[in-house]
């Protein structure tokens, strides 16, 4: 009987961890993708959907594996792949922010700010500032 416990243990763990890789790989195609400047932000309920859970169940796993609820995770997601498009001075702030799903500059410029402690303009400059002196 100890061994079969372990055994379930065991395969929900292998099982979580798929359902988080998933997840990420979702959440990273989502951002990568037209999907976010078409539908707009990336919504819990659309991975959840994908992944065949239910929302709650998506956050709990989340939190449990990554320590973060999932609205944090998501957002964390968003500010890794707003800082790979920024590094591009071909777009512009607004064009990155409305490729990630923002309607409205100011919701981004204001989480990319929360995030990282400088506006999306002020990391730009500071990142090619950082590469020019290399």
């Amino acid at each position: 009987m100890e061994n079969a416990n372990k055994l379930c243990n065991e395969s929900s763990l292998d099982y979580q961890k798929m359902k988080l890789d998933e997840f990420k790989e979702l959440l990273t195609d989502y951002l990568e993708s037209e999907k976010a400047s078409r539908f707009g932000l990336p919504d819990p309920g659309y991975f959840a959907y994908k992944l065949m859970m239910q929302t709650v169940d998506l956050e709990d796993l989340v939190q449990k594996e990554t320590g973060a609820p999932l609205q944090e995770y998501i957002e964390g997601g968003i500010i890794k792949a707003a800082k790979v498009k920024i590094f591009d001075t071909s777009r512009s702030i607004n064009y990155t922010a409305s490729e990630l799903g923002y309607k409205n500059i100011h919701h981004f410029t204001r989480l990319f700010k929360n995030r990282t402690g400088m506006t999306p303009s002020k990391y730009r400059e500071t990142v090619i500032k950082h590469f020019k002196d290399k």
